[in-house]
C-alpha cells in the first residue's frame, strides 16, 4: 500500500499494539524483528470493509496440541495476499531447490492476488506463541488467517465455507545460515512457516481485553470465550 498506493486501498489508524507501545508515537524496528509473541495490532478503517460473516477464533493449543508428546500435524489453510516474487531473490534463498521447481510452485501461489492454499501444520518443536505450518507464501503473506473450517483442530476445508474458524495469524518464514557464508541467510528443509497463534501467553490477553471490547455484541462473545 505504501509503494503501489491503489484507490481501493483502505486507510488504517492503530488503535492498539500487543506490547502496549503507545500507538500515537511513530514505532521503529531499528533493523529488528518484533517477537513472535508481541506480533499483533489492532488497526481501525473509517470506511467498512463490507463483511457479512467473520472467522471464529480458535485456540491452536488445546489439548492434546497443549504439549509436545502429545501433538501431532493438522489440516490448515492459509487465506493470504502473496505479492510478486524477485526471481533472483528466490534463488538465492533457494540454493538447493531445482530453478524450474521453484517456478512451478511460484505459480501455483497465484501471486499478486489473493489466494487461498492448503497444508499441513508441523509438530518440529513446540511454542505456546506459535503455529509451524508448511503451506507456501510469498512477500505480502504477513497478517494472513491460518484457518480450519470445522470449529475443531482436525477438518476437511471448504472454501466456501462461512464458517471458518482462525487459528492463528501467518506472521513470518524461517531462514538459517548458509553453510559457506554465515552471513547469508536461506531456506532449507528444516525451517516453516510461522503463525502468531490466537492462544499465545501475550495475545490471548490482549484479545480478549483490547480487542474484544470493541467489537458488536454478534461477534464479541466469539473472542471473549477463545
Amino acid at each position: 500500500m505504501q509503494t503501489n498506493p491503489d484507490q481501493h486501498d483502505y486507510d488504517v489508524t492503530v488503535l492498539a499494539f500487543v506490547d502496549g507501545h503507545d500507538p500515537n508515537k511513530i514505532r521503529t524496528a531499528h533493523h529488528s524483528i518484533v517477537p513472535l509473541g508481541h506480533d499483533c495490532v489492532l488497526l481501525h478503517s473509517q470506511r467498512s470493509l463490507g463483511l457479512r460473516s467473520f472467522p471464529t477464533p480458535i485456540r491452536s493449543h488445546a489439548p492434546p496440541h497443549n504439549d509436545a508428546a502429545t501433538t501431532f500435524p493438522i489440516d490448515a489453510s492459509l487465506l493470504c495476499y502473496n505479492g510478486k516474487p524477485n526471481p533472483q531473490r528466490i534463488r538465492d534463498l533457494y540454493p538447493n531447490t531445482n530453478p524450474k521447481d521453484l517456478i512451478t510452485a511460484i505459480q501455483d501461489l497465484w501471486i499478486d492476488r489473493l489466494s487461498y492454499s492448503t497444508g499441513k501444520t508441523t509438530v518440529a518443536r513446540f511454542n505456546i506463541d506459535a503455529v509451524y505450518h508448511r503451506i507456501s507464501s510469498l512477500a505480502g503473506a504477513s497478517g494472513g488467517p491460518l484457518l480450519d473450517d470445522k470449529g475443531n483442530l482436525i477438518g476437511k476445508h471448504n472454501v466456501s465455507n462461512s464458517q471458518l474458524n482462525s487459528l492463528g495469524l501467518h506472521s513470518r518464514g524461517e531462514y538459517v545460515p548458509h553453510p559457506t557464508n554465515p552471513n547469508e541467510w536461506i531456506v532449507d528443509t528444516s525451517c516453516n512457516n510461522v503463525a502468531v497463534s490466537l492462544d499465545g501467553s501475550h495475545v490471548l490477553p490482549f484479545l480478549k481485553n483490547v480487542v474484544a471490547p470493541r467489537l458488536s455484541l454478534d461477534v464479541q462473545n466469539r473472542w471473549l470465550n477463545l
